[in-house]
Parts: C-alpha cells; structure tokens; sequence
C-alpha cells in the first residue's frame, strides 16, 4: 500500500496533498476520514511536530485552523462504505512517519526519523478450566523503537505514536494465563546506527502450558520495508518472522502476516518487532556510547566494528581510540558519494526502481477511471499480472509494460473497458500535470465489472 503525501507551505497555511495513494483495501487499514479539512489521522504528524517546537502553544482547535487537506475518496486515507477500519492506527502512522519524512527534507535538523511504526498485540484464548468457557488476553503489547533524533537516540521499546500501549508486567500475565514467559528483552542490533542510534525493537519468547491455546497477531508491520534513517543514518531492523518452538525438529518460522497459530501445551512462540532508523553518520557516534550500547547488549561487537568503525582492545570490550580514529578515517576516505537525507532500506529502493514514478502515474491512471471498490480488485491483479512478466527481465517497468498487465488483468476479472475511454483519461491527467491542477476524476464510471453494479461514492 503507498501512501503519497506532499506537504505545501504558503504564508502561515499549510496543505497535505494526499494524491497518488493507493485505493482503499479490503484489509481493516482504511481511514474514514470523511474528507474533512484537517482530520487528526492525517494531521497529526503536523500537530505533534508543533507541539514539540513551540512548548507553549495551547492545545485547541486553532494549532489546525491553518492546515488543510486533500484527501481523495476512495483512498486509504479517504475510505468510502463498505470498508474495513479496524486496524486503522496502522494506517495512521504511516501517514505520521510519510509527513515526517517531507519536514525532514524542509526543515533539517528539527525532525526525528522513522520509528517502527507498529504495536504488536498478540492475542492469546485458552481454555478457562474452572468453568469450561475460554480466557482471552493480550500476551503483551510489542512496540518497537521510536527513530533517533538529531540530538539523541530513539527511545528503546516504545514509541511516540504508541505510548499509550504499556507493558504488561510479566508476573501479571503469567498469574492470569497458563504460560510461562522464557524472556522479555531489547533486540540487539535493532535500531539503526548512526551518529544518534535507533531506538530497539522488543523481544518475547513464551510458552503455552495447555491444549488448544490459540494465538491470534494483529498490527504487525515493517516486514518488508524498514523504517528509514536520516542524513547517513541505517535503517533500523524488520520486523522478524514469528518462531514457534525454536531449536526442535519441529522449528517453524512463520510468515510475516498471520492470522492464528494453535499452540499445544509445551509449544513455544517468538516475537520481535522492528527498530526506529538512525540520525546522522554512524561514524561520528562517540566511542563511549558504542562501548556502553555492546556492553549493555543493545549493539554486537560485529555491528560495532562494521557500521561504526570501532576497532576493540582484543577480546575485551574496551574501545582502542587510537585505532578506531584511524579505521574511520580510511572508512570516510573509502566513501562515494554524500550522505544520503533520507536513507531507504535495499528493498524499498529495489521496489521503487521497478515501480517508478512513470509505472505508478499509469497504474493510477488506469485505477482512477474505475468504480472506486472495483479498484482494489483491478490494482492486485495488475500488480499480479505485470510483475509476473517483469520477473524474467528484472527491469524498471514502463507505462507499456503497466498497460500490458492491465490488458491481462481485465480477462482475469471479466472485465470489459470502451475503446478511447483511457486514452482519453491519460491525456487529461497529462494536461492537469502540466497545468498544476489536480487530477480531474471521470465524470462516470468508463469500466464495468460483471454482476458487480456500480458501488458508488459515500456522500
């Protein structure tokens, strides 16, 4: 799913131009934001970075008199009925970590980087043996590390977005459910190096003491893409596969999204959640807080030595600063290039290399001239169909190669599209880039789906 956000300042006003984002999904991450002026889902990177900069500003309605928003119908950030909500504060802070990634590029210096942006909350029901019902609660609230900050680290095991999700205290949830909890622990090596370190992900490992214990993952993110460092600053980790029973023949590594797991008494079950982006050159941290970090266990010796240059006394853990001073050096002059302002993950680089700017301008000229619920269809079975043919080649994708794939797309989906209707709809989106103004939608729907009548807009 992209989010597409570009933030405009003119005078004391601001608007947050939400064109380009993806159609609304079946999942439960839509925001039904109802098109309003400056709804707080897709304000509140805005408000929280305000709040930070002035500590004296009152919190009422005018912090957002002056901004606005525009927010397509249909969209993720403008779902429409039918739509699935339930994990929306997903979707929300995405589009806080997306507006703090364009105040990144405006204002240095003044913004965080990306944080893990998830809560994970496994839920785990067993059987309730004094009345023969079930037991339902939440294992324990995983949020990962918030993203560095340009004069201090991230905060380790939290988060700005989810500070309100506390921990559960061990003790508590093992008097509550029949589960023994093996560890509860910063994932080392988590938070992106830089010269101000990532916050860490969380870790837990815990065990089911009866039959037919179930447990049931929501809000997991960063699986794919992690969350982006800033000015020379790494990413921090994924969010890792969930591991039942590790270190027995019986060792499963599950995939990224799950729905349910059954676990049987004995089983055991692992999770760790991602961690927030560094800020600024790993090579300029200070000596002293890497030799605390690998002391602590929140850096290894390995990342040490690669991303910071240190260079230890033997196999102790103390930092020879000699040496160290001399290894970073070679390792500045050993450089291309600058510094990037924002640092992407290989995989979000890789991604948007096949899918460029020119692919997604033709998918979503090709989505916007349909009934909006028809479009979540049509997307994955572009998707589907385009990156299947791409895979033999490897290269970036063209508007051709997007039109091919809708031309395969539309016989999977019995669909049937009228002769110039598209041309038509590419040339006006042509003439309203070249124009400044935004993307005029159709003034009907031009696509029809089989047996699928016309949904329509929610007013």
């Amino acid at each position: 799913m992209r989010i597409a956000l570009a933030l405009n300042i003119s005078g004391s006003d601001i608007h947050i131009d939400f064109t380009g984002t993806d159609p609304q999904v079946m999942a439960a991450l839509n925001l039904a934001t109802a098109g309003k002026r400056s709804h707080t889902w897709l304000t509140v990177g805005i408000m929280q970075f305000l709040l930070t900069a002035d500590r004296e500003m009152p919190v009422n309605g005018g912090i957002l008199r002056p901004v606005s928003v525009t927010a397509p119908a249909g969209t993720i950030v403008h779902a429409v009925r039918p739509a699935a909500l339930g994990g929306r504060v997903v979707s929300g802070i995405r589009v806080m970590d997306a507006t703090f990634g364009a105040l990144v590029q405006a204002i240095p210096d003044q913004v965080p980087t990306a944080g893990s942006g998830q809560g994970l909350l496994p839920v785990i029901s067993m059987p309730a043996m004094a009345d023969g019902t079930r037991k339902v609660n939440i294992l324990q609230p995983l949020v990962g590390g918030t993203g560095a900050r340009p004069a201090s680290d991230g905060f380790d095991g939290t988060s700005y977005s989810l500070g309100f999700l506390r921990n559960t205290p061990v003790e508590i949830i093992e008097a509550e459910m029949e589960v023994l909890v093996h560890r509860y622990h910063y994932v080392t090596d988590s938070g992106g190096a830089g010269e101000f370190r990532g916050g860490l992900g969380v870790g837990l490992r815990a065990e089911a003491l009866l039959a037919d214990t179930t447990i049931a993952v929501r809000g997991v993110e960063r699986t794919r893409f992690a969350p982006w460092g800033v000015k020379g600053g790494e990413c921090g980790s994924l969010t890792q596969p969930i591991v039942t029973n590790r270190g027995r023949p019986n060792e499963t590594h599950h995939p990224k999204k799950v729905d349910v797991l059954r676990l049987q008494p004995g089983d055991t079950i692992e999770f760790a959640t991602s961690g927030g982006g560094g800020y600024g050159d790993p090579l300029a941290r200070e000596p002293a807080l890497i030799e605390r970090d690998v002391a602590y266990g929140y850096v290894s010796r390995d990342k040490a030595m690669s991303a910071h240059g240190i260079v230890f006394m033997g196999e102790s853990g103390a930092v020879d600063a000699e040496a160290t001073r001399n290894r970073r050096q070679q390792l500045t002059r050993a450089r291309k290039g600058h510094l990037p302002t924002v640092n992407f993950c290989r995989a979000r680089q890789e991604f948007d290399r096949i899918w460029n700017e020119d692919a997604y301008a033709e998918l979503h000229a090709i989505l916007s001239a349909l009934s909006i619920h028809a479009r979540v269809y049509a997307k994955g079975a572009i998707m589907q169909a385009t990156m299947a043919a791409q895979a033999a080649l490897g290269s970036a994708l063209t508007r051709e190669d997007v039109r091919r794939g809708w031309n395969g797309a539309k016989r999977s989906l019995g669909m049937r599209e009228p002769a110039a209707t598209l041309d038509k709809r590419r040339a006006l989106a042509v003439n309203d880039a070249h124009s400044g103004r935004p993307p005029q939608p159709p003034a009907a729907p031009i696509l029809s789906t089989a047996n699928a009548g016309n949904p329509g807009v929610d007013p």
